[in-house]
């Protein structure tokens, strides 16, 4: 009976449980299959995958981490795996990963699964990712509607220096709403759990780009043989904290750039072998460089108010000489050569470049990425990784920076599925899940999350026993080591066996210091003190302090100190640094850690900084100067480095709202200004424009050359017509005509031109003046004299005597305009400014402010104008009163349409001095006009008179002699 009720109850337990475990499958589904593609987006093979909802990864995690020349993968639920891309929809993400290796790409697929649990919506859903590198993630064309062959990922990681390039050509989202909504969800903000200076990197204007994936920073690594055997030698060097207490308890003090930069070269001196080296092959340099700026107190990067642009910070004398520790460091070779040497040969063979633009692009050797086969002579600069080496110890970096990078995730503005991706997002950085810590080997942005590698000090921390698994992680090794306190200023050394009885670590004193060492006298020889939360004497526990430190009890009211010698003191011991010791160091390093741009945030030419190697260039001018045809000041090395720095800094024009930009001179043969743009730069087919008119007609110019050689001409021929008056005045065809009016309509035909010539030309004060001056003085004088001879025309035929009396009297009248003209002119000269600014606009660029010749007093002016155009009048109404006199008088007529011409003459003259226009054409139409009415008025005027006293002088030389 009762064996049948176990039976029955068996049954019913089975039963339950295959109906919970066909639930749970129906739920948590774990079947699921991955296509792989190779460069050619070519079918390689696909892969049976199992979700395992325990440890949240695949099954074959650690495998498929090594599968090789992948380019593109497809993750979906086995079911749907080869449905019709009709009725699937897939997220594509862009990774930095190449084909080489796989890596991250599977802690983003295996992320999927979980985001496809908590999705509300059923539609079918696959996920795609591409390896596209640290290239194409920020560079390569993404979403373009006209052309379906290019790729719309809906999620993309890039780096920390590219986060600003894509968002800046506005193709990823302002995260600021999922911010928001992580905070509302969680009660915790992003930026809270973000490292100190980590948000310099995800922040643009108050707009989060990104959300944070990974985390890189530049560590220190030493090797510890090198250094135990160069101070054997008796070189001058001590082991980099933690590990020796000479750098005191501020060590970002005394272990200091200057100090490196010293320790290379004793190592240097020591081994004959270089005694920094680099690790990684992507700006190692720049990243070690803009560290040893903040270090030293020197920007980097600095602002410019008013162009509103980034600029190099190194220009100064001050900064300069801060750095030359670095160029004795650089040019000694004290560190190993990092630049392709294939790169270096066909540099040395280059002439030195006659612009920024033409500086030489270095490349890393792909020897200092081999980190697998890494060998260190001395000391190096590491990325962030996981390899350790036997020899090779972990220090706190030097100075008070290093380098902070890392990369994130961005979403697409052209994905369909912004808010599903998010919470794909939430799930990717979530604690309780294994991506984040998969994502970062060491340490993750967030400080309450750790990398793999840190997970027991992070635990350890959260854990109650905290100081007593720190003291039993540093006496992980068994055996006996060698301790030291200081006691009245006196180093005291001492033997401890650590020991390990299978559940508790603890020490015991070698029986020789216990009988020869008064302070150690109440321990019995065979005491073991083992590892605890608190120190005490009659529990015989001791307990973590500091690095490699513990505090043991010598009695119930006393304890000591004692810290774990190391071969700088006894030359040999080989320590083993645990995870949790190098993790500190870890941990210490990132705090100071800083972008290369701090402390601004991030903008989107830091991207195109890194592509143009500036520190690479200035390295290669220190390292290689004794190959280089030419030498150059490391004043001027350092400038040509902030020269392609401050380019690299230049936004691209089409992309900048506030050009600023200044026009060079006038190129007099093309009449065109060059523009030079101050904070941006142009390219090819940007639609923004490179040149301009020039303002003005330069006297080199096909414009310049004709007026000036026309006015010139004009002007040359009416002196010989003067001459010719002159030596004629009493012939009859001078004589009647009038000497005095001819002499008067000549010269101020030739003032009028040579006023003209003063258009011509850059702008000055000076000629602004002149030239008003000589044309009213022209005009008036031009329209006086003429208007003068038809007066005494049409007095002669009226009146038929013309006495000296009334003769003056038809003077006064042009002569008192005359006086007042000029007293005008001096008016206006004395109250007028002389040049005015005016201002064009051009399209995409902005306002252009041009010098132009002023108006001036404006009233005065027009006043002038108007008198002349009053005599204009005059003029004109005398010859229509001598409309009637015969031909003989022809004369009058004649006038007229002199008194015709005048008014296009006046007209011309007004318009070019009150015209507002940046169009030099229109200026030299004029011009030409003006000169031309002068001598079609002279021809019409003067031209049959000078004909009459030629045929005269002809008909005399033909008239018969009589005897």
């Amino acid at each position: 009976m009762f064996r049948n009720r176990c039976y029955i109850i068996y049954i019913v337990l089975y039963i339950i449980l295959r109906i919970q475990r066909c639930f749970c499958q129906n739920n948590e589904i774990t079947d699921y299959s991955m296509d792989t593609f190779d460069e050619n987006d070519n079918f390689i093979s696909r892969y049976r995958l199992e979700f395992n909802y325990t440890t949240y990864l695949f099954n074959d995690f650690e495998e498929i981490k090594f599968i090789q020349n992948v380019k593109k993968v497809i993750l979906c639920r086995t079911k749907d795996i080869d449905k019709s891309e009709n009725d699937k929809n897939t997220i594509i993400l862009w990774n930095t990963s190449d084909v080489s290796y796989f890596g991250n790409t599977i802690v983003y697929l295996s992320a999927f699964p979980k985001y496809l649990d908590n999705r509300k919506n059923n539609n079918i859903i696959c996920m795609r990712v591409d390896a596209v590198g640290w290239y194409d993630n920020v560079n390569a064309e993404i979403c373009n509607d006209n052309d379906e062959s290019i790729t719309c990922p809906d999620l993309i990681i890039l780096g920390t220096t590219q986060f600003a390039s894509r968002y800046n050509k506005d193709e990823t989202l302002n995260l600021n709403k999922y911010y928001l909504k992580y905070y509302k969800e969680t009660g915790k903000t992003i930026q809270s759990r973000l490292f100190k200076y980590t948000f310099y990197d995800y922040l643009i204007n108050n707009n989060w780009l990104a959300f944070p994936i990974s985390i890189d920073f530049r560590m220190f690594r030493y090797n510890e043989t090198t250094f135990r055997n160069c101070i054997e030698k008796g070189y001058d060097l001590h082991y980099p904290p933690p590990i020796s207490d000479y750098w005191g308890s501020n060590y970002q003090k005394t272990w200091t750039w200057e100090k490196v930069f010293e320790y290379a070269k004793i190592i240097t001196n020591c081994t004959g072998k270089p005694g920094l080296r680099f690790v990684g092959s992507r700006n190692a340099d720049l990243k070690m460089f803009t560290s040893v700026c903040h270090s030293l107190g020197i920007p980097f990067i600095v602002d410019d108010n008013y162009l509103e642009i980034k600029k190099c910070g190194l220009r100064n004398d001050e900064h300069i000489k801060k750095l030359y520790g670095f160029k004795n460091f650089i040019e000694n070779h004290y560190i190993e050569n990092w630049l392709d040497m294939t790169d270096i040969q066909k540099w040395l063979n280059l002439p030195y470049p006659s612009s920024v633009d033409k500086q030489y692009i270095f490349k890393h050797d792909k020897y200092y990425d081999d980190r697998v086969n890494m060998k260190a002579n001395g000391m190096i600069i590491d990325i962030l990784n996981n390899l350790d080496f036997p020899d090779i110890k972990y220090s706190y970096y030097p100075g008070t920076s290093t380098f902070l990078g890392g990369s994130g995730i961005v979403i697409t503005k052209k994905s369909n599925y912004p808010d599903e991706l998010y919470e794909y997002i939430k799930i990717l950085i979530n604690e309780n899940y294994p991506y984040f810590s998969e994502l970062n080997e060491s340490i993750t942005p967030f400080e309450d999350i750790p990398g793999k590698r840190c997970l027991s000090l992070y635990n350890n921390r959260r854990n109650k026993q905290n100081k007593k698994s720190l003291c039993s992680s540093l006496l992980e090794n068994e055996g006996t080591f060698p301790y030291y306190y200081i006691k009245n200023n006196i180093t005291n050394f001492i033997n401890l066996i650590h020991k390990f009885d299978g559940t508790e670590k603890g020490v015991s004193i070698d029986i020789k210091d216990t009988l020869n060492n008064e302070l150690f006298s109440n321990i019995s020889p065979n005491s073991i003190f083992n590892c605890d939360n608190v120190v005490s004497f009659e529990n015989k526990t001791i307990t973590y302090y500091g690095n490699y430190k513990i505090e043991f009890p010598i009695s119930n009211s006393e304890t000591i100190v004692l810290k774990s010698a190391n071969d700088e003191i006894i030359g040999n011991i080989n320590q083993k640094q645990t995870n949790n010791n190098i993790c500190s160091i870890l941990e210490d390093t990132l705090r100071k850690a800083k972008p290369m741009q701090f402390p601004y945030s991030t903008f989107s030419e830091i991207n195109t900084l890194e592509g143009r190697a500036p520190i690479s260039l200035l390295s290669a001018n220190l390292y290689f100067k004794d190959n280089l045809t030419y030498s150059n000041s490391f004043e001027k090395i350092v400038n040509d480095c902030c020269d392609v720095v401050d380019d690299s800094f230049l936004p691209l024009c089409n992309s900048t709202n506030k050009i600023k930009f200044t026009v060079e001179k006038c190129n007099e043969e093309t009449e065109t200004m060059k523009i030079r743009f101050l904070n941006c730069k142009t390219f090819e087919d940007d639609n923004i424009i490179k040149n301009i008119k020039c303002t003005y007609i330069p006297f080199t110019n096909i414009k310049g050359i004709l007026i000036t050689s026309y006015s010139i001409f004009s002007v040359f021929s009416e002196i010989i017509l003067i001459v010719i008056i002159i030596r004629n005045h009493k012939e009859k065809s001078i004589f009647i005509s009038g000497y005095k009016f001819l002499m008067n309509l000549i010269v101020s035909s030739i003032i009028i031109k040579i006023s003209i010539i003063f258009w011509v030309g850059e702008v000055k004060e000076i000629f602004c003046t002149l030239k008003i001056w000589l044309l009213i003085f022209g005009i008036t004088t031009f329209i006086s004299s003429y208007s003068i001879k038809s007066e005494i025309i049409n007095s002669v035929y009226n009146n038929k005597k013309l006495t000296s009396e009334n003769k003056y009297k038809f003077y006064i009248l042009y002569i008192f305009i005359f006086i007042l003209q000029m007293i005008l002119l001096i008016i206006w000269t004395y109250t007028s400014k002389k040049i005015n600014i005016n201002t064009v606009n051009f399209k995409n660029i902005g306002n252009y402010n041009y010098e132009t010749c002023s108006m001036g007093n404006k009233y005065i002016l027009n006043t002038i104008f108007f008198i002349d155009y009053i005599l204009l009048i005059i003029s004109i109404l005398n010859t229509y009163r001598g409309r009637n006199i015969p031909d003989e008088y022809n004369d009058s007529k004649k006038i007229f349409l002199i008194s015709l011409g005048s008014c296009f003459l006046l007209f011309f003259s007004y318009t070019i001095v009150v015209a507002n226009t940046v169009s030099t054409i229109f200026y030299f139409i004029v011009q030409l006009l003006i000169i031309t009415i002068l001598n079609l008025v002279n021809i019409l005027f003067i031209g049959p008179k000078i004909l009459a006293l030629f045929d005269s002088m002809f008909i005399v030389e033909r008239r018969p002699i009589i005897i």
